[in-house]
């Protein structure tokens, strides 16, 4: 017997459908032992080697097909080898029976040996590929644990890395109120701030049914010019920004900043050339709020923006001073926007370059 053959079991008191049924599996790679007796396949179910199908006849003395499955399902080891029922009866009751039995397969013993190899074959391959799913989902059951278990990690010795500079600009800002690096330490405890911020956020998704939050638009615009400050003076670039004071989104303000609006902002400054104009402007309609940002570039061809809007694709081009990507800001953008029910579209701006228009709906 080869390592592939498959071994299955039949169960009919005739011997002559014994000799039918492997007459009409004569050249299939498939070792079958057949017992005409129920009670006597119990007695020696253990010592033959574990069985791929087990095919019972319905009507059999001292126990009946439907018995004898019920009592296959009820052995822990065997309950998921598949089970058909090999009849020359042909009553729907029965055969709703035979199913509710756990019977995969109702195969007529008048049935023609193709049709019956096509049926068993079939069968087979079915069980072999729910194997293998059910292989592919333990192991990524197991992966994830570890994975848990090292995220819970990260985050522990994260929260205890920030919590030691927190104290610590908290102290250089008590002690050190009129020195000239003030400016510097102020920018950095809001920076450690903002940090916090995204761990307690980040932490939240793992939760099973996490709290809605909302947050201010405005307030992310006024972060968002905290945090790229430099880098739009690196590039002489002007920041502009408008929105209602009480405009706000049901989406976590970290995740709003530094995982939607921070990588598109970092997009627009990227193809936007020296001394352009970066603008960001929110809005409210009939269904949620939308967020514009237009960035001073030469604007996105269609089939560009096809690509960025892909979910299978990674896009990234050098910007304005040769700046590289790798094109994951997009998708991590893309991943929180649909998380939180929004939506993302790609438009030409009126007088210059692209608008990305991101919606989250009330």
């Amino acid at each position: 017997m080869t390592t592939s053959q498959k071994r299955i079991v039949l169960v009919d008191d005739m011997t002559t459908n014994h000799l039918i049924f492997k007459s009409q599996l004569k050249n299939c790679n498939y070792q079958i032992d057949a017992f005409k007796e129920p009670l006597q396949f119990l007695k020696e179910l253990e010592q033959i080697p574990m069985p791929d199908l087990f095919v019972f006849d319905i009507e059999m003395p001292e126990l009946n097909g439907l018995e004898l499955a019920k009592i296959i399902k009820e052995k822990s080891h065997y309950k998921n080898i598949p089970i058909i029922f090999f009849t020359s009866l042909d009553d729907e009751e029965m055969m709703t029976k035979a199913y509710n039995s756990g019977a995969v397969e109702f195969i007529s013993k008048l049935m023609k040996g193709t049709e019956l190899r096509l049926r068993i074959e079939n069968i087979l391959h079915l069980e072999e590929l729910k194997k293998k799913t059910i292989s592919l989902n333990e192991e990524l059951t197991k992966k994830l644990k570890i994975n848990q278990i090292l995220f819970r990690v990260l985050f522990h010795d994260l929260a205890n890395l920030i919590s030691i500079i927190d104290a610590n600009t908290t102290l250089a800002q008590a002690v050190l109120e009129n020195h000239p690096a003030m400016k510097r330490i102020e920018k950095t405890a809001k920076s450690v701030h903002n940090l916090k911020e995204i761990l307690t956020s980040i932490r939240s998704l793992t939760d099973a049914s996490p709290e809605v939050q909302s947050c201010s638009v405005s307030d992310s615009f006024q972060i968002l010019e905290f945090l790229f400050t430099e880098r739009l003076n690196q590039k002489k670039l002007k920041l502009e920004y408008v929105c209602d004071e009480h405009l706000k989104v049901n989406v976590p303000k970290s995740f709003l900043v530094h995982q939607v609006l921070a990588n598109f902002l970092t997009n627009a400054i990227k193809f936007s050339p020296e001394g352009g104009l970066i603008k960001l402007w929110a809005q409210k309609d009939q269904s949620g709020v939308v967020i514009n940002i237009n960035d001073a570039g030469p604007g996105i061809s269609d089939d560009v923006k096809v690509k960025i809007l892909s979910e299978d694709q990674f896009y990234t081009t050098e910007g304005t001073e040769q700046e590289k990507g790798t094109g994951s800001g997009i998708k991590i953008a893309q991943f929180f926007i649909q998380k939180y029910h929004g939506s993302l579209e790609i438009q030409q701006g009126e007088t210059q370059g692209a608008v990305i228009k991101i919606r989250f709906n009330d």
